[in-house]
């Protein structure tokens, strides 16, 4: 997966810029490894002892495509003249799942930034947020499936409308979203642990097999407040503000997991000669509430900031970021056949 961290634009002249953009790339390797043992059903005249042992399945990803509308409203807020730009993002969202479906409820974040009707050069920030329902058929979805969840929006098309009063406060939503779910089921499987025969002297291998046991997802939220002393700050009044945030470090503490990263602000705002961007850094460091019941774990742990908020303030830049973490535990376990 990749995601953007950071944007830098540089303008050479009034049409042509430089356009400097940061990438965080992860790659995930899923490999199914298998051992071969005697065969309890095939192997006639041999008496076994064997053991049951519950161990999870992981299903390949389920990717599901979905087109939506949605009719966003601007009641009093100027009317629109040219979309600018828009965004759209989804929450984590929360999955329900019986045999063979999954509903999935979330919410999407919207914002378009556009010039106003009879201001040239005025610029407009709307932002709406709306539930979504999406519903995921799949016969490798059971009622007790562990299912993480990504949305993204595959596409984004606007365009302005006009309302019962004859002026264009109504945007026309079309968008499309790809839902990704990675399923996990635990089944009981049977491994012969010892046996012989009657009519022969037999040598039996035992060998210890290592796998992977995934815990549930653990999500942890809270909030990141900081404020900036910035005295020659550019930007008088903030339009947007985009937020990127990175894990540096993740490790096993009293008491949890504690976890340290970066939020990238960009804000975005008018200034006394028109409108600029301002960027800055703010660290934070959390502990995840988590008790270890076996250390010889591993966990992958995602963060992203949700509906973050700014104010400038005669040289006083205040932000508050809602963060969440997610975090896929896994543990090393074996067992003897």
């Amino acid at each position: 997966h990749a995601k953007c961290s950071y944007v830098g634009c540089k303008t050479l002249n009034p049409r042509r810029f430089i356009l400097r953009c940061r990438a965080d790339l992860g790659l995930e390797i899923k490999c199914m490894q298998s051992v071969q043992t005697v065969s309890m059903q095939d192997s006639k005249g041999a008496y076994f002892k064997s053991t049951k042992q519950k161990m999870a399945v992981y299903s390949p990803t389920i990717i599901r495509d979905f087109n939506m509308e949605e009719s966003i409203s601007l009641d009093a807020m100027p009317p629109v003249s040219d979309i600018i730009y828009t965004t759209l993002d989804f929450s984590a969202g929360e999955v329900s799942v019986s045999q063979g479906t999954a509903l999935i409820r979330a919410e999407a974040a919207f914002k378009c930034l556009y010039e106003k009707e009879g201001e040239e050069g005025g610029l407009q920030l709307a932002v709406r947020r709306f539930p979504i329902a999406l519903t995921v058929d799949d016969e490798a979805i059971q009622a007790d499936s562990d299912i993480s969840l990504s949305l993204n929006a595959k596409s984004i098309e606007t365009e302005k409308e006009i309302d019962a009063y004859g002026e264009n406060r109504v945007i026309e939503l079309r968008y499309g979203v790809r839902a990704e779910l990675n399923c996990v089921n635990r089944q009981e499987i049977e491994v012969p642990t010892d046996m012989f025969f009657e009519e022969y002297e037999n040598e039996n291998k035992l060998q210890s097999l290592p796998y992977e046991e995934p815990s549930k997802e653990l999500k942890h939220r809270f909030t990141l407040e900081k404020v900036f002393e910035i005295p020659e700050m550019p930007i008088d009044n903030c339009l947007d503000l985009n937020v990127s945030v990175s894990v540096s470090e993740a490790v096993l503490a009293e008491g949890g997991i504690s976890v340290k990263g970066s939020c990238g602000m960009n804000i975005f705002g008018a200034s006394s000669d028109g409108y600029r961007a301002h960027d800055c850094n703010a660290a934070f460091s959390e502990l995840l509430p988590f008790t270890v019941s076996n250390p010889d774990c591993r966990f992958k742990i995602s963060a992203e900031a949700q509906n973050p908020t700014a104010d400038i303030t005669s040289g006083r830049l205040s932000v508050r970021i809602p963060i969440q973490l997610c975090v896929t535990i896994t543990y090393k376990e074996s067992l003897t056949a």
